[in-house]
Formats: C-alpha cells, sequence, structure tokens
C-alpha cells in the first residue's frame, strides 16, 4: 500500500532540465485534488525502488559502514510531490514571507555565521502573509495536510517552518545540523531548481552518498542519516549527474524540522 500511495508522486523517468515556469495565473490549486491522509506508517517509510536508481548514487564502500536498506529507509525522496501549480503557490508564498522579513531588496549574503553557506537568504516562518495568493491560510493548510499529517506520526512537535533561498552560485558545505536545536528529522520542499546533495558519513569520509533532488521533489532525512551524516549542496561546478552538468539556478528550500524530545 505503501508503494502504491509513493507511485502517485513519482516518475518513470526523470528530466534533469528544469520544469518551465507557468506564465499565465492558474486558479489556485485545491488541496483536495492531492493525496493526503493521516499515516499511520512511519516507521515503514522508504524511498521506492525505482527513485533510488535514478537518483541516490552510494559510493562503491558505503555498505562497509551501512545497509543500502537502512538507507533508502532513512533518507525518503518523493519526486514530483508538488504540482506545477502547487509549486509556484508556494514559491510566491515563500519570496513574500523573505521580502517582508529581510526587505524587498536584501543581497545574498556570502558568509553564514558558521561558515557552511555562501549566497543565500533565509528567515523563519511564524506566520504566512495574509496578502500573499491564496492568503497564509493556504500554506497552514498545505503544511499540515501535505506534510506533517501525511508522514509523520500526530504526536510530533514542530519548529517553525524555515526559508532558505540560495543563489545560482551559491552552496552549503558539509555540516550536521545542530543535534540540540531539532529533532530527529530534517525534511525540505525544494524549489525552483534541481540541486545535487551529498551525504558523508561523520566518522567514514568514504562512506557517501550523491543525491539527485529535482524541482518539486520533498525528502526525509531522520534518524541515523540525519545524526550520522554530514549534508551538503554542491555549487555550479559540481552541479552535474550521470556524468552530465546541469542548470543550477536560484533555489529555495521549505524546510521542516522537529522539536527535540526533552527528557
Amino acid at each position: 500500500m505503501l508503494q502504491r500511495r509513493f507511485s502517485l508522486h513519482s516518475t518513470k523517468l526523470l528530466n534533469l532540465s528544469i520544469c518551465s515556469r507557468i506564465t499565465a495565473k492558474p486558479p489556485l490549486p485545491s488541496l483536495l485534488s492531492r493525496p493526503h491522509s493521516t499515516t499511520t506508517d512511519y516507521a515503514n517509510l522508504r524511498t521506492d525502488p525505482e527513485v533510488s536508481a535514478q537518483c541516490i548514487r552510494p559510493s562503491p564502500s558505503f555498505s562497509n559502514t551501512m545497509s543500502l536498506n537502512e538507507l533508502y529507509h532513512n533518507f525518503v525522496l518523493i519526486p514530483d510531490f508538488v504540482s506545477p501549480e502547487e509549486h509556484d503557490t508556494i514559491v510566491q508564498h515563500c519570496e513574500k514571507k523573505l521580502k517582508r522579513s529581510l526587505g524587498r531588496n536584501a543581497p545574498y549574503e556570502q558568509g553564514h555565521f558558521d561558515g557552511v553557506i555562501s549566497g543565500y537568504k533565509e528567515c523563519s516562518v511564524s506566520s504566512w502573509s495574509v496578502g500573499s495568493r491564496g492568503g497564509g491560510e493556504w500554506m497552514d493548510q498545505f503544511i499540515q495536510q501535505r506534510i506533517y499529517d501525511t508522514f509523520f506520526p500526530s504526536s510530533f512537535k514542530w519548529l517553525s517552518p524555515h526559508i532558505l533561498d540560495l543563489c545560482s552560485t551559491g552552496e552549503i558545505r558539509g555540516h550536521v545540523d545542530n543535534v540540540e536545536a531539532s529533532g530527529s528529522v530534517v525534511a525540505g520542499l525544494c524549489l525552483k531548481s534541481p540541486a545535487k546533495m551529498v551525504l558523508e558519513h561523520q566518522d567514514d569520509p568514504t562512506c557517501q552518498v550523491e543525491l539527485f533532488l529535482p524541482a518539486r521533489c520533498f525528502y526525509i532525512q531522520r534518524d541515523s542519516v540525519r545524526y550520522q551524516f554530514k549534508h551538503a549542496i554542491v555549487g555550479p561546478n559540481d552541479s552535474t549527474w550521470d556524468g552530465k552538468k546541469f542548470t543550477k539556478v536560484d533555489r529555495i528550500s521549505l524546510m521542516f524540522r522537529n522539536q527535540k524530545d526533552r527528557v
């Protein structure tokens, strides 16, 4: 049943070119047109085999440190998670929130306080702009129904969503998200541009995974992959897949992290 649900989102062939933006403003997409239901099988989520074959490349020595089964279980990748219309609506909300939080003409920052990101803008989302297309209620409903209710236990408590806008020349160097600041899940909705992510085991640099993240995909990085692996988003010079360079443009990630359990 799980694989049938995922097959609604996965594609037979992934095109590395960026989907064309829709120029005419479509009607506001209805959440009722997309599957969303409370899940009871969070423990059994895993990447569809067809998707892993096309989008996930473990290093030759990867299985010396971790089994592939554990990798596909703890890094769940779902291409085409949102429709093109939903994508454009979410991008509008994210871009408007960035402008309201940082200023309309805020430049991309070239250095992060911890030195891992260059060419970025970011902000947390305590509320969505009422004046955005569909109002903030649409985004609240989308996040609750399509992400929290569909994939995660109802017992999870969530930090505010986080918007990270990475310019075409920007990159994120390998790091592990602060384990004291959030819990076992880092999930992301990838918007506007494809990207290549690289995972590297903290104790064994030869244990690596390259992942192709198409625009409109959703991924869940959890448990052992969240805690044991550094993750990076490569810059334009290293943006290749299957030996071919792909075009990396400005990219927005809408990030979700659960709260850390307090004992």
